[in-house]
């Protein structure tokens, strides 16, 4: 298409300089004709002389280029090879490429990567795509008009979809939970069982509650503070509810009964009647009082220790009030006389008439009394009783084979007339 504009013009040059030489009539110029001629010819609308003709620019033409060309649009074929678009202008044309694209040749058009140069002016992510491109933000970020980022507040929407509290940070935020509580997952709070991980830090008992716990006390104790536990001492108040004796333990406490009293309960005590069982262990009598008891003995007998009753020698005192011999028994005790004497009513002793009866006694002369006597007899006294009971039935027992051993030998006579055989040998 363009030689063929080149052939024409070139063939419209040749035709209008055969005309010019014709007009000139060869190379003289004078006459009236002269405005024709080359010596003196004026090229307009900033043609130029070229040899014998003027040599127009673009758009115009004539003989002295005073005429408006009549251009051939070049656009009108095919787009004259434009990729986008073509823009004709006179004796000629160009092409344009659409926005994004750059020329390449005369005729080309290629994409343009806004992306290489500054990034494209996107503060975060520029994204090249055939003739554009688009920018694009981070997570956390949004697009504020084409290139622009700005930092989103997850937080002012819907807390975030966080349970309990939501922070925002540059390009992001988190969920945090209230104590109490911790995040399962991102957004979640769920209770936290304290008393799983070390009782909670509670002494003794640990109660789990939503978002939170207590720490509580056994019976006995009581709360220090929030987790300890210190024992309480229930005597300390009204005797912990005690008749008589409270005894604090650690975490409880006890009550018991003095000697004499038995627990009736947890905490009241009454009297025990130890008599009621084995004679509360008296060898005679015993006797209840509130709280205890007390043993006592027959009369004859001491109390030894607190329930023994032993034998009263009551021979070891004043002879037991006997004129002559005292004879301690089991309980009591008798006076007998010596020989030629007997026991008178009133209990005394008296010399026996001994001539009735050829030196025997009657029976009256032998009367046991009993006295009621008090108090104990020592270990000793009844060694002593025994030791001189033994003697006593010894002396007697001597005095007994002497005189019959004299009556035998005719050695006995009168008793007024005996006399003794030193007397008799004098």
């Amino acid at each position: 298409m363009l030689s063929r504009t080149l052939l024409s013009l070139l063939l419209l040059g040749l035709i209008l300089s055969l005309a010019v030489n014709s007009q000139c009539g060869g190379s003289a110029c004078d006459g009236s004709s002269r405005e024709t001629q080359t010596c003196n010819r004026i090229c307009s609308n900033g043609g130029y002389i070229y040899g014998s003709f003027c040599r127009c620019t673009s758009g115009y033409t004539g003989t002295c280029c005073q005429s408006v060309f009549t251009d051939i649009n070049e656009c009108n074929s095919g787009n004259d090879g434009c990729d986008h678009t073509c823009y004709n202008t006179p004796g000629s044309f160009y092409c344009g490429c659409q926005s994004g694209y750059s020329l390449s040749g005369s005729t080309r058009c290629v994409d343009i990567n806004e992306c290489s140069n500054d990034n494209g002016g996107c503060d975060h992510f520029c994204h090249n795509t055939e003739g554009s491109f688009y920018c694009d933000c981070r997570s956390g970020f949004s697009l504020s008009g084409s290139i622009r980022c700005v930092e989103i507040n997850e937080c002012s929407s819907g807390n975030g979809g966080c349970d309990h509290t939501c922070h925002n940070t540059q390009g992001s935020f988190y969920c945090s939970c209230r104590s109490g509580y911790m995040l399962s997952g991102a957004r979640s709070c769920v209770d936290i069982d304290e008393c799983s991980s070390n009782n909670g830090g509670c002494d003794q008992i640990c109660t789990n509650s939503v978002g939170s716990f207590s720490c509580s006390c056994q019976p006995g104790y009581l709360l220090s503070g929030s987790m300890t536990c210190e024992d309480i001492d229930e005597c300390s108040r009204n005797n912990g509810g005690c008749d008589q004796i409270c005894t604090n333990s650690v975490g409880s406490f006890s009550c018991s009964c003095h000697p004499g009293y038995l627990l009736s309960g947890s905490s009241n005590c009454t009297d025990i009647d130890e008599c009621s069982s084995d004679n509360g262990g008296c060898a005679h009598t015993c006797y209840n009082i509130v709280g205890g008891f007390n043993c006592s003995c027959h009369p004859g007998y001491s109390l030894s220790g607190s329930r023994t009753c032993v034998d009263i020698n009551e021979c070891s005192a004043n002879n037991g009030g006997c004129d002559h011999t005292c004879i301690n028994t089991m309980g009591s005790f008798s006076c007998t006389c010596r020989p030629y004497h007997h026991m008178t009513n009133s209990g005394t002793s008296e010399e026996s008439d001994m001539s009735a009866d050829n030196g025997t006694y009657s029976s009256d002369s032998e009367k046991t009394t009993e006295s009621d006597w008090a108090g104990q007899t020592p270990a000793y006294l009844k060694a002593i009783e025994v030791i001189f009971g033994s003697l006593a039935v010894i002396i007697i027992i001597i005095v007994v084979y002497k005189l019959l051993k004299r009556f035998m030998t005719a050695e006995w006579v009168n008793p007024l007339q005996y006399k003794p055989n030193s007397e008799s040998s004098a």
